[in-house]
């Protein structure tokens, strides 16, 4: 008996071990999704499934079959972004993010996916496509978002990875420790074809300190420079003129209405005449911005702005020192400063330069953004403000509320609104109610009134009646009394 008992317990036990099993099984599936790798890929080329962005394929369609169910895909171009449309059985999807890196998700409306057509509105550059099954995807798919429409922050970088050194530190604290809306804007584009690679790197790096929504790469060129004329010079050799780079700033303003703006030193850093045209436009246009005279066409669409603060890095003036070396469980116990170098690891292609061993130290010796003297990543001045002087110089959103935090006020703001219309409906109802039930118990007491006024007439009439009878009665019996008095005296 003590055996049977035994035996049922130990099956019993397996059982459980399998279910469990089967359950981990199961909610690690629905928790982290695969890479789906047995895909036929048309056309059929090796470089859009290599894992390599350098390598591509140029056409205008891409097929996939598979034998597992696709949840999603992830396409990697190499230097151009035209629209595309998904085409599943007899349902068209279009995608018109315009992202380098963009992922599409199968709509929940398809049951099951095992085939796809990506078609491009013109022929394009795919460096590699992926499929995946359902679930959390991995770190390095990039799902960006569009551009804020609202940004706490904008940082106005010059370069691919100048947003990485100078302004070190600055992305993932106020991207990932205060969970802010960070909007960054570049001043030159590197779309040439020995240089396309940077455009990669930049996403890269930007996805790595927390940004998710995508940035604005302007069209001018990169060029060197070691003043403000020639890097003006420079733009004008490649079609642009000085009045396109203060529309361009304008309107950069005025889009995304920033609490704060973070601009280049206006020495150029180490002289590069691109930051120091960069960093006086935006002087400038911080005040054109706020006039409707200026660039109508962006004030049409954008409306003006009046930027509260505008922070320059290295600016002598109304000094603020950030530190970038305090470690947060944010960002994995690790500081803003080495995020940012993790972000700045992405830029391969710039690794050969001096910027390098400025962030990293000689032997990757550097560890603090304390530790750089020279063009310091900490130090900023306050060029602008119009919510006061700084006390604490230690945050640029010292004096502002950041948007997030205006809607939640606003949104409480609308709900005790909401909550006092309530109660002062319910309490009119309430004196409403009150008022009617006065009304009706008046209506009541004077029916009541009535009513035994009416009883006491109706009494009265007869008393009358019943007095006037007995009158009646009297009478008739005085006058058969005085009749038989008289009867009697005959």
């Amino acid at each position: 008996m003590n055996f049977i008992k035994k035996a049922i317990i130990l099956v019993t036990l397996v059982l459980i071990a399998v279910l469990s099993s089967s359950i981990c099984v199961s909610a690690n599936q629905d928790t982290n999704a695969v890479e789906i790798k047995n895909i036929t890929l048309t056309p059929n080329s090796k470089n859009l499934s290599d894992g390599n962005i350098s390598t591509y394929t140029s056409t205008d369609t891409v097929s996939i079959k598979t034998d597992s169910d696709i949840d999603s895909i992830y396409i990697r171009l190499w230097d151009d972004t035209p629209a595309f449309t998904v085409s599943i059985g007899e349902q068209t999807y279009k995608n018109e993010n315009y992202f380098l890196h963009s992922f599409f998700k199968i709509p929940a409306e398809i049951s099951e996916c095992k085939e796809l057509t990506v078609i491009f509105e013109r022929k394009v550059k795919v460096s590699d496509i992926f499929a995946f099954s359902e679930g959390t995807l991995p770190d390095w798919v990039q799902v960006w978002d569009k551009p804020y429409e609202r940004a706490d922050l904008l940082l106005n970088t010059t370069h691919a990875d100048d947003e990485q050194l100078f302004f070190a530190g600055v992305l993932p604290y106020y991207s990932l420790v205060r969970k802010y809306r960070v909007q960054v804007v570049y001043f030159t584009d590197h779309n040439k074809a020995n240089e396309a690679i940077r455009r990669h790197e930049l996403l890269n790096g930007l996805w790595t300190v927390g940004i998710n929504h995508y940035p604005v790469i302007n069209n001018f060129p990169d060029a060197y420079s070691e003043s403000y004329n020639w890097a003006l010079t420079n733009l004008k050799n490649a079609g642009f003129t000085e009045d396109d780079v203060y529309k361009f700033q304008t309107e950069m303003l005025r889009r995304f209405k920033p609490l704060v703006v973070i601009g280049h030193d206006l020495k150029g850093e180490y002289k590069h005449g691109q930051h120091i045209l960069n960093a006086e436009s935006l002087t400038k246009a911080i005040e054109y911005a706020n006039n409707p005279e200026m660039y109508p066409e962006s004030a049409a669409t954008y409306g003006v702005w009046d930027t509260p603060k505008l922070y320059l890095h290295l600016y002598e003036n109304n000094k603020v020192v950030m530190n970038w070396d305090e470690p947060y469980e944010e960002l994995g116990g690790k500081t803003p400063f080495q995020m940012t170098q993790e972000g700045f690891k992405h830029h391969n292609s710039q690794h050969y330069t001096w910027f390098n061993t400025w962030l990293n130290g000689k032997n990757t010796k550097i560890t603090l953004a304390s530790q750089i003297k020279t063009y310091s990543p900490c130090d900023y001045g306050l060029y602008r403000t119009t919510v006061g002087e700084d006390v604490q110089k230690n945050d640029f959103f010292e004096n502002l509320i950041n948007y997030d935090e205006q809607e939640r006020i606003e949104q409480e703001r609308i709900e005790e609104e909401l909550r006092q219309q309530q109660e002062a409906e319910e309490s009119r109802r309430q004196e409403e109610s009150s008022i009617q039930e006065s009304i009706e118990e008046a209506s009541r007491q004077e029916a009541s009134r009535q009513e035994l006024q009416k009883a006491e007439n109706q009494k009265t009439q007869d008393n009358k009646k019943i007095i006037g009878i007995i009158a009646i009665v009297i009478l008739v019996a005085s006058s058969l009394t005085l009749a038989l008095v008289v009867i009697r005296k005959r």
